[in-house]
């Protein structure tokens, strides 16, 4: 080792060094981010353009809330000053949606769009009534009607979902050469559609695009952050880079692959939703039934079958450290990716969490996996044994999922941990097992807490340049404090060779 490896071999396996270091990153990042907040104008509330003052407007909120509060909401359209026929409609809308099997305020909504003119918002009210009960032919059909009487984005968007919803292609294709609905016919448009009509090949064609479509740069360079520290413990741990160039260019190729696995995967839960109508919604055997079969079964097979063009090379290697991670770069890919998604759906406050857990969680399912089949090929243990620990990882991913997402054990939450840190002992298990003793210039607890600071500290600053330090605070906060013990664990398991 020269001078500067030296410093860094004994500064990154002190203690006092990374909590110094990892302070340091974190507090120049909160000085940064409340500099930075200075210079945003965080939007608190509804948009101007959002502001609700219309009576169809107020219909539409009412169909999106729960049964049970339609009444209060209805006090308070009462004293709204709207007309007595809408404030009718309100009060047929909300006796249709209390009792369903009632008929009769679908017969009266119905008396008010015979009306000359028909009364405004009766045909969206119908509509919605429709939607309601599923009928979802009769309900594009008013909507369509009520936009001709008042034309207005929302109710052409409604009949469009609700004409796709139907199958009605017929009437699709109608107003598709109707220039008021030509702008619905975008890149989300198709994909629904095709979608619709099981056009697989059209699926597969513009899945990608519409995938990426949303997605925002600021949320792919996070997730990659994260992805980032975890690639560079895999080359630290797996030891390619002492090994040959050959072992390096696998690892590289199979996180690459894990992005396609991704997109398999995507592509696979929309087949499974709507041909096999598992989608996660219902009762609990339903939930647990996409848990185990729709996500990991799913997931891990799909996986394992991007991995599988590698395996070649790997018996060639002839190692199975190599193989470990190889495959674990394939999970690594397959979360880095899978992150893009959750980050846009639900905000970069995840990241930090998601990038210590979900990275590491699909690592250690594809690596164990991965390794199991190689060890099968070289007869170094049964095959039976490979479908021993496919079978064990696939429950595992199902019952995790599923203590994390089925509202009925939300308040086993908690045991997700507990399945997490399993997993990840016997992962580090099979390192120690496999790994030759050598001297690595920075340490593995070195690469990780300094990087997973950096990560954190990186968001903070995007969230209170975007939102402010408070709430910067708050989603950081109690998201790194949720984790506290998965910081532990590692802090354990990142055993130094001496």
């Amino acid at each position: 080792m020269n001078k500067w490896q030296s410093w860094i071999y004994y500064r990154t396996r002190e203690d006092s060094f990374l909590y110094k270091t990892c302070f340091g990153i974190l507090l120049g990042s909160g000085l940064l981010g409340f500099i930075l907040s200075h210079f945003s104008t965080p939007q608190i509330g509804l948009p101007p353009e959002a502001t609700v003052n219309q009576p169809g407007d107020l219909l539409v909120i009412a169909s999106q809330l729960p049964s049970d509060l339609l009444p209060q909401y209805l006090e308070t359209v009462e004293q709204e000053a709207f007309t007595s026929e809408q404030k009718t409609l309100f009060r047929l809308y909300t006796e249709s949606r209390l009792n369903p099997q009632d008929n009769r305020p679908v017969e009266k909504i119905k008396t008010l769009t015979e009306n000359y003119p028909p009364v405004l918002n009766s045909f969206l009210t119908l509509g919605l009534v429709y939607e309601n009960r599923v009928e979802y032919l009769l309900a594009a059909q008013a909507f369509e009607k009520e936009n001709k009487l008042s034309p207005y984005p929302y109710l052409r968007e409604k009949a469009l979902h609700a004409y796709l919803v139907a199958k009605s292609y017929q009437d699709l294709d109608r107003l598709k050469a109707d220039e008021d609905y030509k702008a619905l016919f975008d890149l989300n448009f198709a994909y629904d559609y095709a979608v619709k009509k099981q056009d697989w090949l059209s699926v597969i064609k513009l899945q990608i695009p519409w995938d990426y479509q949303d997605y925002d740069l600021d949320h792919m360079v996070i997730s990659c952050i994260g992805g980032a520290i975890w690639l560079l413990l895999c080359f630290q741990w797996s030891q390619v880079a002492s090994e040959n160039k050959t072992q390096t260019s696998l690892l590289l190729v199979g996180v690459c692959l894990g992005f396609l696995a991704a997109q398999i995967s995507l592509l696979t839960h929309t087949w499974q939703t709507e041909v096999l109508g598992l989608n996660g919604s219902g009762d609990l055997p339903s939930s647990l039934v996409y848990s185990f079969a729709g996500i990991g079964l799913r997931e891990e097979l799909i996986k394992l079958l991007c991995f599988l063009p590698l395996l070649a090379f790997l018996l060639r290697e002839q190692r199975q450290l190599t193989t470990l991670f190889v495959a674990a770069g394939v999970g690594l890919g397959f979360a880095i990716e899978e992150n893009f998604r959750y980050f846009s759906d639900l905000g970069t406050g995840t990241s930090a969490q998601r990038s210590l857990m979900s990275n590491f969680f699909h690592m250690t399912t594809t690596g164990l996996v991965g390794l199991s089949l190689y060890r099968a090929q070289k007869r170094i243990h049964s095959l039976d044994h490979f479908f021993y620990v496919l079978t064990s990882v696939i429950l595992v991913h199902g019952l995790y999922d599923s203590l994390l997402s089925v509202p009925e054990f939300a308040e086993f939450s908690m045991i997700s941990a507990t399945v997490f840190i399993f997993l990840s002992f016997y992962f580090f298990s099979e390192i120690h097992d496999l790994r030759e003793q050598r001297r690595d210039v920075l340490a593995f607890k070195g690469s990780f807490f300094i990087g997973f600071s950096l990560l954190v500290g990186i968001t903070f600053i995007w969230l209170a340049w975007k939102s402010g330090v408070h709430k910067a605070f708050l989603i950081l906060g109690s998201s790194i404090l949720s984790s506290g013990i998965i910081l532990l664990m590692f802090a354990r398991e990142f055993k130094e060779d001496s």
